[in-house]
């Protein structure tokens, strides 16, 4: 999820957010059931967002900010958790991957952090809870475990970005966007 003014824009351009988006196309390739939100480009109000957890349920939230869009960020995340307390509420990106412990000890709300690639780590972590196995063996995530901020082993940058599915577009609502990176051929 992207939280409302909470992705990096400026007044004419709106891109489309391609972390997420690999990391949903990664889930959907291996079969779990993935809802995209990006509450900024759809003009979702912190109230809009909250309504849509408490009617989907979802078992991970994960929300995605920038530095400049932390605070909202931050927000959502205490949303999240308000809205559904079972749910795992996890985020990434290049402010918390930077900000781990601040982060951790200053977010109650907050379960996991993955620092750095999502993709293959957002993949191992929900595998795990999803067998319910300890997620001590997760690579690349940060998180408390009795107060103390747990950082496990960091993940390898993935080696061959053709690997990863393209990006999930069919979740987002891809007629409000007016910026496209153009790749020649």
């Amino acid at each position: 999820m992207i939280p409302p003014k909470g992705w990096f824009t400026s007044k004419t351009v709106n891109m489309p957010p391609l972390g997420i988006s690999y990391i949903s196309a990664v889930l959907e390739k291996h079969g779990y059931g993935v809802e995209l939100l990006d509450a900024h480009t759809e003009k979702c109000s912190f109230d809009d967002i909250e309504r849509r957890i408490k009617r989907s349920k979802p078992d991970i939230i994960g929300v995605s900010f920038t530095t400049e869009t932390r605070f909202n960020g931050f927000k959502t995340i205490k949303i999240a958790k308000r809205a559904n307390p079972s749910s795992v509420v996890v985020t990434g990106g290049p402010h918390v991957s930077l900000a781990v412990e601040d982060t951790l000890l200053n977010m109650p709300e907050l379960d996991i952090i993955i620092r750095g690639e999502g993709e293959f780590t957002f993949l191992d972590l929900v595998k795990t809870l999803d067998k319910d196995e300890d997620i001590s063996r997760v690579e690349g995530i940060s998180y408390r475990d009795d107060g103390q901020v747990v950082h496990n082993p960091p993940r390898p940058f993935i080696k061959d970005l053709d690997s990863l599915p393209f990006p999930t577009r069919h979740l987002l609502q891809i007629d409000k966007y007016n910026s496209f990176i153009e790749v020649p051929g």
